[in-house]
């Protein structure tokens, strides 16, 4: 019986992950490279390294960006359309992933509705854009988002 409630959740845990992961909606850069450093550096603390991310972390993302449209309350500028602002699945996302010197693993998370063929590739960043583009900080060990913004309409 002990068996069969154990296959039964890891069968859960297996459709849950199948359902949330889409890794044609997202990409992971390294922090590292001067481009990644730069647009970075006052934002990553100091003496941080890149970090992977795995599927389980990846949901949590997921899970917290998800917060971050919900806390948005209905007369913000950029809160159009509810449904619009719920989805995530309006957005390519692109990550970058360090370990601080106190061990948190820290994600900057830049999302864009509109992408070029090289996304995938570069990170992309545009003036004004309005909803279509948003940067937020995620602290995956204090499960928490932080400076959450869409840009600004031009």
């Amino acid at each position: 019986m002990k068996l069969l409630f154990c296959l039964l959740l890891l069968s859960m845990n297996a459709t849950l992950l199948a359902q949330h992961i889409d890794r044609s909606q997202y990409v992971i850069f390294p922090y590292g490279t001067s481009e990644t450093r730069s647009l970075l550096e006052n934002i990553i603390p100091a003496h941080s390294v890149s970090a992977s991310l795995d599927e389980k972390e990846i949901i949590n993302i997921e899970l917290l960006l998800e917060k971050c449209f919900d806390s948005l309350p209905i007369k913000h500028p950029y809160y159009r359309e509810q449904k619009n602002h719920k989805s995530l699945d309006r957005y390519k996302l692109q990550f970058i992933a360090v370990v601080t010197p106190q061990g948190e693993k820290i994600i900057w998370v830049n999302g864009l509705c509109i992408a070029r063929d090289d996304w995938k590739k570069e990170i992309v960043i545009v003036n004004d854009g309005g909803d279509c583009f948003f940067n937020v900080m995620i602290n995956l060990n204090k499960n928490i988002y932080y400076d959450f913004m869409f840009n600004a309409h031009g």
